[in-house]
Formats: C-alpha cells, structure tokens, sequence
C-alpha cells in the first residue's frame, strides 16, 4: 500500500474541538476579517500504569513495562493525584473510557470530560488494596487492576481471592485480566533460556527438539486466556474481558525494511518471530476479550485513542521519578512527536506535510520521513540514503516537503559546515519505497530554507527570514518578502508558510504571531501564538503546527473557525 495511502490521519467524527486555545487576530487593517482558530484534540484518554503503592516495593530483578523503578510511595500516590488535580485532569472509570475510546455493542455514546484521565494497576499487588484504595476514595477517584492468574494467592505480597472480592466491593477498582500465566518464564529455545515474555514467544517443545508451531501458540494462548476468564468470572461475579500484555509484549516486532534504521524499531518486542501479534489479537476475539492495553514506548507520552482499538491501547508507565508535567503538552495541545522519536531526531524538526490521508514528518538528522496517523502512533518509515549522498556524515537538515500526487519534493537546508550545500529532491512515492527523479542544488539564495507549499503549479518556498522565491525560478532572487518592521531582525525568524483554501499564512518565531499575508508579502491580519513552532502546514481547514517550546515536541492542530 502506497506510503500516502496508509491508516487515514483524520477522524474527524472522533474529534473532540477543544476552544482552548482561541486566536483573534489583533493589530489588522480595517478590510481584514476577524479569524479564530481553536485548539483541535482527537478523542483520547491518558492512560496511567501502576503497579505498587508500598513504603517497601517487592523489587523486581528488572523494571516493569519499561518503568524505571515500578512503585510509588503512598505519599508519592497521594502527590501524583493532587499534582493531576490540580492540572484539570478528570479521573474516569475503564467503562468511560472505553465507552469513548471502543464503542461497541456494550457501549452507549459518550462524551469525554476534558483531559481524562485512566488509572490503572498490573500484576496484582497486594499494596493496591491496603494502601492506594483509601487514598484513591480520598480523591474520588477510580482505578483498574489488570492481576496475574496464576499469581493470585501464591506469591508473596499478591493479591488473594478474598482481597480480589473486597476490591471488587469498594466501589473503587474494576478487575480485568493480566492472564493466567502472567509473567510465568517461559523456555524459548534448546539450551533452557528462559524469557519472561510468555505470550511473545514460541515455546521449546523438549521432547519434540523443536519451537511450537504457530498454531500450537494459538492453542496456548486461547487455552491461557479461557482459563482465566473460566476461574475468576464465576468466583467474582462479574465479566473480565478486558487484557493487558504483561510488559506490553505481544510480539509485535517485524523485520527490519530494507535500509531502514535499526534505532528506529522501537515498537520493537522481545520475540522469537516475526509474526505473532495477529495471532495473538485473534485469539483475543475470538475468546471473547472486548479491549487491551499495551505500553507506550519508554520516554514517549502518547494517549490512547480510537485509532489504537480495540487491542492495543497504550499506556504511559509510572515510577518513583514520574512527572506528571510532562503529560500536560499532549493533553491540551496535540500529539507528540512522537514513538519514532530515537536520540535527538526531533530535535530541530522543521518538515511536516499531510500525505493523501496520512500524515508525513522528516527526520533532521537521518535520511528517513515517517508516516503517522492522527494519534501520532508511527505507520511506517521510508529511508532516502539519497538525501545524505552529498553530505556524509552530516544531518539531514530537511526542512519543507511538498506532497504533488504521488510525488514529493523535499528541501534540504545547506548545513553550517564548509562546503555545505542545499538541495531539492524530487520523489516518486510508491508502495514502501521511494525513486529519485531529479536532485540537484538550491541557488546560494534560498540556502535555508524552512517551508514550501504548492500553490498552484507553483511551489513558494519561504527561507528563515520571511524571503518567498517561485522555487522553478528560485535564482531569480525573492518574489516577495514578508513584512517586518524596518531594522527588525529578519534572519531566523520565519516557519510556514501554509495555504488554507487561497489563504497564506506564515509564523513569526520572534513576535510567536501567526500571520496571515498576501501575495505581495503584506501583513493582512496577526493572531497571537504561544510555543517555538519550528514546522508549518495545512491540513484541509486546519493549520498543523510543529511547537519544539518543550523536550516534547508535539504536533498542534489549529482549526480555522470561519471555513
């Protein structure tokens, strides 16, 4: 399937328009048209992971689902849902969230509070119980605990069934399941090596000398996720078909597309093959399991939303050294850019474009442009070694695309260092792969560029000083400038521009004011911006915004209220 035919970006009957940001435009001339833009947020829903509320955690040999020190204190629990109360965060129930996030014959329509958030717990702990239920009452908040079957009862410090009866009393906890084998070793090849990803692997069968077979996986996993559901629902009176991998692992890695870069494989699991999360989601239907949650990739705040459903729903680990600020960005402004993110690739992220109905970011630093869908999970990568073929050993630096069908252009800025050039690229987009039909070198004139758009059968490329050439005629020198004030600083100071209908618009970094201009570079209305918005687009009605303001980069989505 071609790169901009992927998972559509736009839903727009999930979307939630959140009037959080309003943009009036201000110091105008008297012929412009007063312009609102608001704030636009998908339908979704933090979701937290927990595991321990204890003064004395049960050490594990190795963090939980990627979480650097898996257990907080009942004082750090108690300052973690103050510090989300006091941010605006409402607490919802699992059935609110999945009643918004998984509608289905089970759900009735519903509609979010603003910034919800879910709590849930994994592995059955005991301390859940003893120490965070009376502090979850105390902030009327609710909670879910995905617990271990196998575990139940047995391991020290683990919830027993008469623990599980009085959770499922409170008023406070839903149970779900965590399966029945849990976080049970499991033997993965000849020599005894033991993983502890139990649904992610094949088995050694010892007295076969050889792996399961993909369908005598099938047949362990169904036959581990019916006991469950078979043991606990008539002890607890009450439905569990709700699953958490235990560490996020359903063997959902793949391998590796040609010339793609290894680092970038963070979604990546702990498998022995290639191919086992279809079975594993289809043993999940077909055992009558409704959702499930995964783990958002370390470092990455990522809220789950419709398009992850219904079986693999993200969810942001919490530790001792959690910080609930850094939920804030993705909860009020957009998406964060995003689980593709490996070393500082975002950094400086200056190109984004909507393609067909996908979403495309570039990488600064390496040769490679990522496909997105609108919750920012990653759909697909395309790696471009051409990019690099006059700068080895330098970053990319690629700085606007331009989508014509399914073709590309893509601008590189020069670089600092000597000898430093610029290029435009010219792409054809196929199913995984990408053919360079032309590259040659930007005039001395457009050295750094931060934007492009096509206009027309025009592309106007913008430089950071606000300078817009006719790309075709770029030697020609500047067919316009955007307005600044005389001995204003003009270097550094443009991102965009972005074409809404006939409408032009470009961002100022130095006054953070979105501009809207006309063809003459003339300021024809101002709208106050906050964030340092390094990347500018257009998608239908709504400007896309690239705000690197914080560590987090995220992608703001901006409607414009008047179309």
């Amino acid at each position: 399937m071609p790169l901009h035919e992927r998972t559509p970006i736009r839903a727009r009957h999930t979307s939630v328009i959140f009037a959080l940001l309003t943009l009036v435009f201000a110091t105008a001339p008297a012929r412009a048209m007063p312009v609102t833009f608001s704030s636009v947020v998908p339908s979704s829903v933090l979701t937290l992971l927990m595991h321990q509320v204890s003064n004395d955690p049960i050490h594990s040999r190795s963090g939980e689902d990627n979480v650097k020190h898996p257990w907080l204190s009942p004082a750090q629990f108690t300052a973690l849902l103050d510090s989300l109360v006091a941010r605006g965060y409402t607490f919802v129930s699992l059935e609110t969230a999945l009643n918004a996030l998984d509608p289905g014959p089970r759900s009735n329509t519903a509609t979010l509070p603003p910034k919800p958030v879910l709590l849930t717990f994994d592995d059955g702990y005991a301390s859940a119980l003893t120490a965070a239920t009376p502090i979850l009452k105390e902030h009327h908040a609710v909670a879910t605990m995905f617990f271990e079957g196998a575990a139940t009862g047995k391991l020290p410090g683990r919830l027993t069934l008469a623990n599980l009866r009085a959770m499922r009393a409170s008023g406070v906890w839903t149970l779900e399941s965590h399966g029945w084998m849990g976080h049970t070793p499991l033997v993965v090849a000849a020599d005894g090596t033991k993983s502890p990803y139990w649904y992610a692997n094949l088995m050694w069968r010892s007295r076969d000398g050889r792996l399961e077979t993909p369908i005598e996986y099938d047949a362990r996993i169904r036959a581990d996720l019916h006991r469950f559901r078979t043991t606990f629902e008539p002890l607890l009176h009450t439905t569990l078909d709700v699953f958490a991998y235990p560490s996020g692992e359903f063997g959902q890695n793949g391998p590796l597309a040609p010339g793609g870069n290894p680092l970038a494989r963070l979604e990546a699991g702990h498998s022995n093959a290639p191919d086992l999360r279809p079975i594993f989601l289809h043993a999940l239907a077909s055992e009558g399991y409704r959702s499930a949650f995964a783990v958002a990739v370390p470092g990455v705040v990522h809220a789950a939303s419709p398009q992850d459903g219904p079986y693999a729903f993200p969810r942001i680990g919490v530790g001792a050294d959690f910080d609930p600020a850094i939920l804030d960005t993705v909860a009020s402004a957009g998406i964060e850019l995003p689980e593709i993110d490996h070393g500082d690739t975002f950094a400086d992220c200056l190109a984004i474009a909507p393609v067909g109905s996908g979403l495309l970011v570039a990488s600064t630093q390496q040769p490679e442009f990522f496909s997105l869908a609108e919750n920012g999970r990653d759909l697909g990568n395309l790696t471009i070694p051409a990019l690099l073929a006059d700068r080895p050993g330098h970053p990319a630096l690629v700085a606007a695309l331009v989508p014509q069908g399914d073709e590309l252009t893509v601008l590189q800025q020069a670089g600092w260092w000597p000898g430093a050039t610029a290029f435009v690229t010219r792409l054809k987009l196929t199913a995984a792969t990408a053919t360079v039909l032309a590259r040659e070198p930007l005039p001395s004139r457009l050295r750094w560029p931060v934007g492009a758009v096509a206009d027309g059968h025009r592309i106007l490329a913008m430089d950071d000083g606000g300078r817009v050439f006719d790309l075709a005629h770029a030697a020609d020198g500047p067919i316009f400038s955007v307005a600044v004030a005389a001995g204003d600083i003009r270097n550094g100071r443009f991102a965009g521009p972005a074409l809404i209908g006939e409408r032009l618009f470009v961002f100022d970094r130095i006054q953070r004011m979105i501009d809207e201009i006309d063809r003459h570079g003339a300021i024809l209305a101002r709208a106050a911006l906050g964030g340092d918005i390094r990347a500018l687009s257009s998608d239908g009605d709504d400007l896309l915004a690239v705000d690197a303001s914080s560590k987090r980069r995220v992608v703001r989505r901006l409607r414009l209220a008047d179309k």
